[in-house]
């Protein structure tokens, strides 16, 4: 396991840190009189630009980070220490994650190469399931909290995953095939944006 200390505030990328500070506002993760007073300080992981962080919905010290170039990191203790949790991917220049909020244990990661892999323990191992996909960058990847239904958002549309780990195109309607981001409606059950 490899522990990585504090590095210096993001003074070296003043863009990003504005950036994260108004995602948090907006998702009313910060008070604005915070915000003023906020000093991020980076604590790793290293291994390539961090492109996606998730949380588990039940355990706060349990974050997964996607790297690109460097794989899945996961920490157990709030980020204060992170150890690669890439066995098996054979792309590690992962794009994108997500967690499924029934199952969380259950993980998947899109990659720059167009190849999407699944965990069921935690991001402990990875199996490819990229049959049906079109190739190109895998850009986004979304769970239903309902159904558990995966979607993919990549250059060549949505695609579904069916119960035979073969992905489907769902892009009826779409009127580009470049999609970046997909999601699923918290609170309104199949609705996706």
């Amino acid at each position: 396991m490899s522990t990585f200390s504090p590095r210096p505030t993001p003074s070296s990328n003043p863009c990003l840190a504005q950036w994260l500070i108004a995602l948090a506002l907006l998702h009313g993760l910060l008070p604005q009189a915070s915000v003023a007073s906020t000093v991020w300080t980076q604590s790793g992981p290293e291994g390539g630009d961090i492109t996606e962080l998730i949380s588990h919905p039940s355990m706060s010290d349990l974050l997964y980070a996607a790297a690109n170039g460097g794989g899945v990191f996961r920490t157990i203790d709030g980020a204060n220490t992170w150890e690669a949790a890439s066995t098996d991917l054979t792309d590690r220049s992962v794009q994108c994650l997500a967690l499924d909020p029934a199952t969380p244990s259950t993980l998947y990661t899109g990659t720059l190469g167009g190849s999407v892999f699944r965990s069921v323990d935690g991001a402990v191992s990875w199996t490819e399931i990229s049959t049906g996909l079109p190739g190109g960058s895998v850009q986004s990847l979304a769970v239903d909290p309902g159904s558990g239904t995966v979607l993919v958002g990549l250059s060549g549309g949505v695609y579904r995953l069916g119960m035979d780990d073969v992905w489907a195109w769902s892009s009826s309607g779409l009127t580009s095939g470049f999609v970046v981001d997909v999601t699923f409606d918290a609170l309104a059950a199949g609705v996706v944006y």
